[in-house]
């Protein structure tokens, strides 16, 4: 699974005990913890060889 869903699943696990609490809800407050996390991916700097 992606770290967005595996993110999801844990806060709606966490909250639907809650009275009222649905997936639509849990997207929102994944939505708000997502956005603070520093992005895990690895960026590749392409690099173009020189001619010689």
């Amino acid at each position: 699974m992606t770290d967005w869903t595996d993110l999801v699943k844990k806060v709606y696990n966490e909250n639907k005990h809650k009275h009222g609490y649905m997936f639509k809800n849990a997207l929102k407050d994944a939505a708000k913890i997502y956005k603070k996390k520093p992005m895990s991916r690895k960026v590749k700097k392409s690099r173009k060889k020189r001619r010689s």
